[in-house]
């Protein structure tokens, strides 16, 4: 019998993956184009963004058509939020407009928007046609600026055939048009909300769980699935994942109704971080200010800990520690970075002596030299 686990409003990943499921998640992604990603076409960059970011939900196809890739936004749920045609001329933009343009999106515009651009000469360029496309970056310092000006606004795009990606000052993209006489119109796109994106497809309950079937009956398995904007797995049984998993190497943790947390998360009386991906850290970890350590079966380290030659002491709460620590009646002195101190350390203005175990040594000579009940070398 299909039952309705939740509400049946839901958004598949363009690549069936919760990767890159915030602004700066994608960002990063498209930092890591920026230069690498030689003659793609404007749309071909876009849309191979829009494909491997959850960030941007629909079924986005990648293309190299800027107009195809704008029907693919209207048809997945895209809003219009504004235009402005005023600097769309025969006779070209001037740097003047170019300034004015980019304040405008500046205005309108978010982070993560997608700019769609037409010339004087674009048929149907109010609904379905485009010449340009590019993914709005927000107001940048460090890039090509009118004036002398530290910042300004900025896209990431393919700049022109031929040339490898780049994030460029929208008014030094715009003012090119002068050279060209051709001005630019911009209609600018954002992504629907997740949950508001259909997706008819149905849960069914048995005894061992539940299983899902996508708008066309067909059963997901082995498979990722956004459901009302959050993720879940079907795994190769093609039953709905919960507890903790390892999925393509990595562990993911999936709450009792299936749907897949981040952060830090108690599990049998151990603590792990999830990432914004989902995937359990390893490593270093700073969170709030604090560094905490992973060890490679994902579980946050407490007490002492070597990583890499290094000694560490980490608290209960898994925080590592700085400066003066007394653990077992024993006095230990960790650096700025943490790593535990051995042998001679002049610590405000005062000299002491770590054994080999970073233990403080104290009442005793060595090298000569007399330490005091303090552990501080005597004058």
């Amino acid at each position: 019998m299909a039952v309705n686990l939740m509400n049946p409003l839901s958004v598949a990943a363009n690549t069936d993956s919760p990767k890159r499921p915030t602004w700066n998640d994608t960002e990063k992604y498209c930092k890591s184009l920026v230069g690498k990603m030689a003659a793609p076409t404007c749309a071909g960059y876009v849309s191979t963004v829009m494909h491997d970011c959850s960030y941007y939900p629909g079924k986005i196809k990648v293309t190299s058509s800027s107009s195809n890739l704008r029907g693919q936004m209207v048809s997945n749920g895209y809003t219009l939020v504004a235009y402005n045609n005023t600097y769309r001329k025969y006779n070209g933009i001037d740097a003047y407009s170019a300034i004015k343009l980019g304040d405008w999106i500046a205005n309108k515009a978010k982070p993560g928007d997608i700019l769609v651009w037409v010339w004087n000469s674009t048929v149907n360029y109010q609904t379905t046609a485009a010449e340009h496309v590019s993914i709005y970056a927000g107001i940048k310092s460090g890039v090509n600026s009118h004036g002398g000006k530290t910042t300004w606004p900025s896209h990431y795009s393919d700049p022109g055939a031929g040339k490898t990606v780049k994030l460029q000052a929208i008014w030094a993209f715009a003012n090119t048009g002068s050279g060209s006489g051709r001005g630019y119109g911009v209609y600018i796109y954002r992504r629907p909300d997740p949950s508001a994106v259909k997706d008819p497809g149905r849960w069914e309950k048995d005894d061992n769980g539940y299983k899902y079937f996508d708008e066309n009956g067909v059963q997901i398995i082995s498979s990722w699935r956004k459901i009302c904007g959050k993720w879940y797995y079907l795994g190769e049984d093609g039953y709905m994942y919960t507890g903790l998993h390892d999925i393509g190497g990595r562990k993911y943790f999936f709450a009792e109704g299936g749907e897949m947390l981040t952060g830090w998360k108690l599990i049998e009386d151990n603590w792990y971080y999830f990432s914004s991906n989902g995937d359990a850290k390893t490593g270093w970890l700073k969170d709030g200010g604090y560094w905490y350590y992973l060890d490679e079966e994902c579980v946050m380290q407490t007490g002492f800990v070597c990583v890499d030659s290094d000694t560490y002491y980490l608290k209960d709460s898994g925080a590592m520690v700085t400066g003066w620590r007394l653990v077992d009646g024993e006095w230990y002195y960790f650096a700025g970075s943490g790593a535990m101190v051995t042998g001679w350390k002049k610590i405000s203005k005062v000299w002491y002596y770590f054994d080999d175990s970073g233990v403080m040594l104290s009442n005793t000579t060595v090298d000569g030299y007399v330490l005091g009940e303090s552990g501080a070398m005597a004058e």
